[in-house]
């Protein structure tokens, strides 16, 4: 029964140190690939170092009252877009009550980007509409300016109240 236990020892022993042999074998072929500057290039030859795109951070209060507020950020086609709002506006109604930039949580018919909430804050960049909301974070599928509104009927601006704090990180090239 001893002769059984330490066999049985011997042969754990033996598989822990061809565990080990394996591992140390496959860290030092990943250390040299890494470390070798030459391997990386051969694993992407057509790879150039490029830099980052560059970044820039704009804050803007759109106001309720003006339907397609124009913040000034020119975007080119592809441009990495990244907006923050906070605030409370109203679309004047009865009784009055006021939306944060995720609007009212319902649709209305006939508002500038039917497809989001009313009094949600809402984008557009040349011809594309699209829901903004408290956060948003894609890339400009045209080039233009980034224009922001309040999502409401276009006969309605004027009884608006209110304005959203918006912050706009974009790359620019």
């Amino acid at each position: 029964l001893a002769t059984q236990n330490i066999d049985g020892l011997h042969a754990a022993a033996g598989l822990v140190a061809l565990l080990v042999i394996i591992g140390a074998v496959f860290m030092l072929n990943r250390s040299a690939a890494v470390d070798d500057p030459r391997e990386m290039q051969s694993l992407r030859p057509d790879a150039s170092p490029s830099a980052p795109p560059n970044i820039e951070t704009r804050e803007v209060l759109v106001p309720a009252t003006e339907m397609w507020f124009d913040t000034g950020i020119s975007l080119s086609k592809g441009a990495q877009l990244t907006i923050r709002a906070s605030g409370e506006w109203s679309d004047g109604g009865v009784p009055l009550r006021f939306w944060g930039p995720n609007g009212t949580g319902q649709r209305w018919p006939g508002t500038i980007v039917p497809t989001a909430d009313l009094d949600a804050l809402v984008g557009k960049i040349g011809t594309r509409k699209f829901l903004v909301g408290q956060n948003y974070f894609g890339h400009s599928s045209e080039s233009g300016n980034l224009f922001l509104s309040i999502n409401d009927t276009p006969d309605s601006f004027s009884s608006n109240q209110g304005t959203m704090k918006v912050e706009v990180s974009y790359s620019s090239q």
